[in-house]
């Protein structure tokens, strides 16, 4: 590397230091309990429908699951009408609580109560209406639609019983790679070549995610 070169590396070097350092005058961080998870209607909570409950971890520090999943915490949650209280505990997935004969009821509300480190959090939440889903598309069949006529051929209408609820769709397609086309325009149709493939190569991955409007 001559001089030039080496000159033009060190300031490349000081300007992504002196760019990617904290901000003077951003707030300190603070270790603070985040919660993710959610209450399926109609469904157990499961260890695969386990909420995490995790620190808040500095911006500048790479993130690290182990340290930030909070483990061994006293986890409750209970149902509101009735009284009823579920302990969650995370013996089979530290840092992730469930608590298989917790099914959650739609229409009903449900208190969350998290006690770990002498700090206490508590949260509501409302289990919404069930959906109605009215369309031809039959499950178990391979159903053949294409994408420039998806919204005439097999339409697929969500209604529910509360006019207020705001609902979110996201359509997702299930078929076995074997018969999976994927649908793009700069491609036309394309097959996976394998079953990694198709599962984003760790087999593990959703199901093939489709816009819908």
């Amino acid at each position: 590397m001559n001089v030039s070169n080496r000159f033009i590396f060190v300031a490349l070097l000081l300007f992504a230091f002196l760019t990617c350092s904290k901000n003077p005058n951003a707030p300190d961080y603070e270790k603070e309990i985040a919660v993710f998870g959610f209450l399926w209607g109609n469904k157990p909570m499961t260890a695969e429908r386990a909420m995490m409950i995790s620190y808040t971890q500095p911006i500048d520090a790479a993130y690290d699951l182990e340290q930030a999943t909070i483990k061994n915490a006293n986890v409750t949650i209970s149902e509101v009408s009735t009284g009823k209280i579920y302990v969650l505990d995370d013996a089979k997935k530290p840092g992730f609580y469930f608590n298989d004969s917790l099914i959650a009821k739609p229409k009903t509300e449900y208190f969350l109560k998290i006690e770990v480190d002498n700090k206490v959090v508590m949260a509501r939440t409302s289990v919404p209406p069930l959906l109605n889903l009215v369309t031809d598309l039959q499950q178990g069949n391979v159903d053949s639609v294409y994408q420039d006529r998806l919204s005439f051929e097999q339409p697929i209408f969500v209604d529910c019983e509360d006019g207020e609820q705001i609902i979110i769709v996201d359509v997702y397609c299930n078929e076995s790679w074997e018969n999976a086309e994927y649908i793009n325009p700069f491609w036309g149709q394309k097959k996976p070549g394998d079953a990694g493939e198709y599962g984003g190569q760790d087999g593990n991955s959703e199901p093939r995610h489709i816009v819908a409007s």
